[in-house]
């Protein structure tokens, strides 16, 4: 029964207010406890109520649902230079991760990425969650996974907005991509990444990448 209970608590904490869900976990407790009069009532005391304020406590803390509103009500922004910055710190496998949540819509666990990457849970709970966490970009649950922030959904935005840049986008005249691609481009190139690298995570031809860096 405590299963469900917690089960019921995470779908409905979100959507109802603290009151309602109080309530419904008062009344919960109190049909565990068989508090009724004569087995057709349930009678709902301090007892519960305290009971299931403590639940909820726990269940808050559990969720991080502090952090997660604060991420959901403030404004984000996120910057073209702090995105590609981000972008440089969390590599490439982070963003693989973030574009699964991303089009899941909701929680991922560590072994379901496993899964899918081709690496272990271990690392990608460890070192990849951790990195993502940092930025502000996921909220993770050890035991629920891991769920996308606004500004995740951002960094997923602006990764996917580099290559579809272009037809509204002012064209740099020596490497013929957009002039923000480009700069971003020269950016990665004075930190060292490959052209390769470059042009696998910009999403353009490596002629392009060439043709920025060779100017």
């Amino acid at each position: 029964m405590r299963a469900i209970a917690l089960i019921v608590a995470i779908t409905v904490i979100v959507n109802l207010g603290y009151e309602e869900t109080l309530c419904a976990i008062s009344v919960a407790e109190a049909t565990l406890a068989f508090s009724t009069s004569d087995g057709t009532d349930v009678q709902v005391t301090r007892e519960h109520v305290v009971r299931a304020v403590d639940f909820l406590t726990r269940m808050f803390d559990a969720l991080r649902l502090k952090e997660y509103r604060q991420l959901s009500e403030e404004e984000v922004r996120l910057t073209g230079g702090e995105a590609l910055d981000i972008c440089m710190d969390i590599g490439d496998r982070c963003l693989q991760e973030l574009a699964v949540m991303a089009v899941a819509g909701e929680a991922r666990t560590a072994e379901e990425l496993a899964a899918k990457l081709g690496v272990s849970k271990e690392t990608i709970w460890r070192d990849d969650f951790r990195k993502l966490e940092a930025h502000g970009l996921i909220v993770a649950v050890r035991g629920l996974g891991a769920t996308i922030t606004s500004r995740g959904m951002k960094l997923v935005a602006f990764v996917e907005g580099i290559g579809r840049q272009g037809a509204s986008s002012r064209v740099d005249p020596v490497a013929r991509v957009p002039q923000e691609v480009a700069a971003l481009v020269r950016k990665l190139g004075a930190s060292g990444m490959n052209h390769d690298s470059i042009a696998t995570k910009l999403g353009i031809p490596l002629e392009s990448v060439e043709r920025v860096l060779g100017a």
